[in-house]
């Protein structure tokens, strides 16, 4: 909702009394624009709904980790069929001439660097769980370059692919996967964030509180010695 009126509290009579004043009249498309505006600030402070950022970024790491484990699955059994595979037993039909070599050598190719890939991505998985469970924002750094050049790579990747296969679903899925991975960078991000604030903002309380320890220090110190001045020309 877009606040129409300005409301002041005033001390009238050693009563707490409130006035409404209405705000200047604004278009309605600056009121819309600043009504994007203000959720999209939310959105950067939580983008994530109704959990912290850190179960959040918890349950990021698990879908990874499954994820990547159940194609790590999928593409070891591509691999070991490949490797299994025989041409003579390609008779059901006779227009059927199965794989050629250079395809099977393809194949067998693809499968082993998609194997590497979901071992990496399950690695990066666990490491980042035990950085969002540590608070460890540097560690959490680590995990966005790492993402980012990840993601970036996907995308020319799938860009290319898309150039030689135009098939609804594989444009589809590429869509899918890139979106899934940059929300999970955002989330992470603004965890990452969070506990930078929080840091900082500790490292100022623990300098005052130094600052006021030190002047404390500095007043005994300058009160003893006062005194024991004393106590000599006495």
């Amino acid at each position: 909702m877009i606040a129409t009126h300005w409301e002041l509290h005033v001390l009238k009579n050693n009563t707490d009394q409130s006035l409404s004043l209405p705000l200047p009249s604004l278009p309605s498309t600056h009121k819309l624009f600043e009504a994007v505006r203000f959720g999209f600030k939310i959105f950067k402070m939580n983008p994530c709904c109704c959990i912290s950022l850190q179960r959040g970024t918890t349950i990021f790491a698990w879908i990874d980790a499954v994820l990547s484990s159940l194609l790590l699955v999928l593409f070891t059994l591509g691999l070991i069929g490949g490797i299994l595979y025989d041409p003579s037993l390609d008779t059901d039909s006779p227009d059927d001439v199965g794989l050629s070599s250079s395809q099977r050598i393809q194949l067998l190719i693809t499968c082993v660097l998609y194997i590497a890939a979901c071992i990496c991505q399950i690695l990066l998985a666990l490491y980042l769980r035990r950085a969002a469970k540590n608070n460890n924002y540097r560690a959490l750094l680590r995990w966005i370059i790492i993402s980012t050049i990840v993601l970036l790579m996907g995308a020319i990747t799938s860009g290319l692919h898309l150039r030689t296969a135009l098939s609804l679903g594989t444009f589809l899925s590429a869509t899918a996967g890139i979106a899934y991975k940059t929300y999970e960078i955002i989330v992470v991000s603004a965890f990452r964030h969070e506990l930078t604030t929080s840091n900082n903002l500790n490292r100022d309380d623990d300098s005052e509180d130094c600052n006021l320890q030190t002047k404390e220090d500095k007043a005994g110190h300058v009160n003893s010695t006062s005194i024991d001045s004393n106590v000599d020309c006495v």
